[in-house]
């Protein structure tokens, strides 16, 4: 994207805009209370987070340009990429009062100098273990997927300002950056230029993606029924092995599902995906080959793979449990069930055993004929 672009700034945000000033005690507690979640702080030790972060609030609410970027990292890098009423920012920050509350300071301050700007704490994010970091890494990617392929389409220069944050947030998004940024920018420990680092051209291995579509579809729905021996041909680096009930399983990574949420609706979007414990009648074929809109056929496809991932995970009565699904029988109709692919289209289906039957598909109106 050209340089002269309306930009959208997406910064990792820190504790640095409550520890820099602090008194060596409070700092103390900052620092060991970093990755704390809300819940497992005591009483004590969140009020005097609070107190500081109204502190600070106060503190920034008149500061400077100059004043902004002594207070926090984060800033120092928007202040330093230049400050523009043009483009909107976001702020991303782990969940933690911390984050909350530095992302919110810092959200502030920027719409005080007339520019749009969110804070957006990621759920289940902090780096206090791995467990607790893959997962909120995962919902980072997703609101880099669902967020930043549309600025770019609309003619916004995406931008990654990761001078502030924390050290494993930086080189992940780092990464994320070569397929969802158009820049990367950081600052050397040792000065105070911005380092910029250009958009790269790399790309997904789509063949391969392609060529296991139902496998992938299916972890991405998080399937436990898939062994080390099954995924030859898929990327090593898309992969990892868990442990389940004693025995090994594969689960996509982080790179992984990266990958499949940037290629599933070219992917989703053409013929009919054979998945286990999924059997189609020849109406349901027929009724899917009437679906013009890719859009649509990616909807479909996503849904009847949960489904086989739910089916595989526990059998029919995880289908009934699942929210987004809405899966139930069908009124009026005995012995037929039905599901959501999306507001608009249902499935019909019939189950036996462990094998989902696919009927019809399509808007409301196959319910009068499933």
């Amino acid at each position: 994207m050209p340089a002269s672009l309306p930009r959208v700034i997406v910064s990792t945000v820190g504790t640095s805009m409550l520890t820099n000033g602090a008194p060596q005690e409070l700092r103390g507690l900052l620092i060991r209370a970093a990755n704390t979640v809300e819940s497992r702080l005591t009483p004590e030790d969140r009020a005097a987070i609070v107190a500081r972060a109204d502190e600070v609030r106060t503190l920034m609410a008149g500061a400077s340009p100059e004043q902004a970027q002594k207070q926090s990292a984060e800033l120092n890098g928007v202040v330093r990429l230049g400050l523009s009423g043009a483009d909107a920012h976001y702020l991303i920050a782990t969940d933690t009062l911390q984050g909350r509350l530095c992302s919110e300071i810092a959200t502030a301050w920027i719409r005080g100098r007339g520019s749009d700007a969110s804070a957006i704490p990621v759920s289940g994010l902090t780096t206090a273990d791995t467990e607790s970091f893959g997962a909120g890494i995962n919902n980072l990617l997703l609101w880099c997927n669902d967020t930043l392929p549309a600025c770019r389409a609309h003619k916004r220069r995406v931008v990654f300002n990761l001078v502030g944050g924390f050290k494993a947030m930086q080189a992940y998004l780092q990464a994320l950056g070569m397929f969802y940024a158009d820049e990367i920018v950081y600052i050397f420990e040792s000065g105070n230029d911005l380092i910029r680092i250009p958009r790269l051209p790399v790309t997904w291995d789509h063949e391969s993606l392609r060529e296991h579509a139902a496998l992938v579809a299916r972890l991405a729905h998080g399937a436990e029924d898939v062994t080390p021996d099954m995924v030859a041909g898929v990327p090593e680096a898309y992969l990892e092995i868990v442990g389940i009930d004693g025995g090994q399983m594969v689960a996509l990574s982080t790179w992984g599902r990266a990958a499949w949420l940037q290629n599933k609706q070219d992917i989703l979007g053409g013929d009919l995906i054979e998945m286990p414990h999924l059997t189609y009648e020849a109406r349901f074929e027929r009724d899917y080959r009437g679906l013009t809109d890719r859009v649509m056929r990616v909807s479909v496809q996503d849904a009847l793979a949960r489904v086989s991932a739910l089916i595989a995970n526990g059998g029919p009565e995880l289908l009934r449990r699942d929210g987004s699904l809405q899966y139930a029988p069908l009124k009026g109709s005995p012995g037929i069930d039905h599901f959501r692919a999306t507001q608009e289209v249902r499935v019909t289906c019939t189950v036996h055993g462990a094998t989902v039957v696919l009927r019809r598909c399509g808007h409301h109106k196959i319910n009068d004929n499933p």
